[in-house]
């Protein structure tokens, strides 16, 4: 019943997405999109350091595959521990290397810290119900340049605000359903970016950007095989922008409005597998795809995956 149900709701995801002209966030903030919540684990004893590569590509010209691509390419390192049954904490500590045709850029990232309080497990432990809360800490400003040409935030390796994210899951069997928000609360973004003529006049102006607080949904359902040594899952990420991106016109010292990202859905499709190798290490791959939009914060990053290595203490 939870391969036939898996199938059909994954299938249900596919159907939506080919029907909708959605958008999805990208991989250009990590953010509570790549948290895993862990609403399906027992949190008694976790203790468990992670290695994880992030890979994701976009076309400036829409062109894929082709020299006008865009790389962008992440180190994560992460940490997570049990600090009793019922609560975790987990940190993740990014570095980033953007290239494509503009230029190549290599910096820091964010750190991202999150705690899970596992609020209720049925003793058959099919039923759980947590909540989760978290910030994100920028470890640029986002005004890197090329020589002395201030880079569009597509090109930064952060997007220089912290945010604050809380979420509220609930997990049955194999399924899992989490609602949560993001929100930046302090800007330290200093983007330079106002535009130019061809071929950056495609990139839309991020000069001192003020990002706007996100919706967040995910659907996910995991079933394993042999013997729960690997398990596959379907996962959908949902994003609707509540308030509008800005960035700042120095010349009338204003922020500027950018309507079309208010209440916006953007959606991710992923699809993710592990393999648990012995009872301390396991390897996970996470890949997705989305269309390609125009953000001012850059993140129009259509084809993405992940693979993480886990190591228990």
């Amino acid at each position: 019943m939870r391969f036939s149900l898996s199938k059909y709701l994954f299938f249900i995801l596919i159907v939506f997405c080919s029907l909708n002209n959605l958008y999805a966030q990208g991989t250009g903030d990590p953010g509570i999109g790549i948290i895993d919540f862990r609403t399906r684990e027992n949190y008694f004893d976790i203790n468990e350091a992670s290695l994880g590569f992030l890979y994701s590509l976009s076309s400036d010209e829409m062109r894929p595959f082709t020299f006008a691509s865009k790389h962008s390419s992440s180190l994560m390192f992460g940490y997570t521990k049990s600090l009793n049954e019922r609560l975790i904490v987990d940190s993740k500590f990014l570095i980033s290397y953007i290239t494509g045709p503009l230029a190549n850029n290599l910096n820091f990232s964010d750190i991202i810290t999150s705690v899970n309080y596992k609020i209720f497990r049925s003793e058959n432990e099919r039923f759980n119900l947590m909540i989760t809360s978290g910030i994100k800490v920028p470890l640029t400003q986002a005004m890197d340049q090329a020589g002395a040409i201030p880079l569009p935030m597509t090109y930064q390796t952060s997007l220089g605000t912290f945010d604050l994210f809380s979420a509220l899951g609930i997990s049955y069997r194999g399924g899992e359903m989490i609602i949560g928000a993001q929100t930046p609360v302090l800007s330290i973004n200093r983007n330079q970016f106002l535009g130019y003529g061809p071929p950056l006049e495609k990139y839309l102006p991020s000069f001192h950007l003020k990002r706007g607080s996100d919706l967040f949904s995910r659907f996910s359902w995991r079933f394993y095989l042999f013997k729960d040594s690997f398990w596959i899952m379907p996962l959908g990420q949902l994003f609707i922008r509540i308030n509008p991106d800005k960035y700042k016109n120095p010349f009338i010292n204003e922020y500027i409005q950018n309507d079309l990202s208010q209440f916006f859905p953007t959606i991710q499709l992923n699809i993710s597998m592990g393999v648990n190798l012995n009872d301390r290490f396991s390897i996970s791959l996470h890949g997705g795809v989305s269309d390609d939009d125009s953000r001012m914060d850059g993140l129009n990053r259509p084809i993405f995956g992940r693979l993480i290595a886990s190591l228990k203490l």
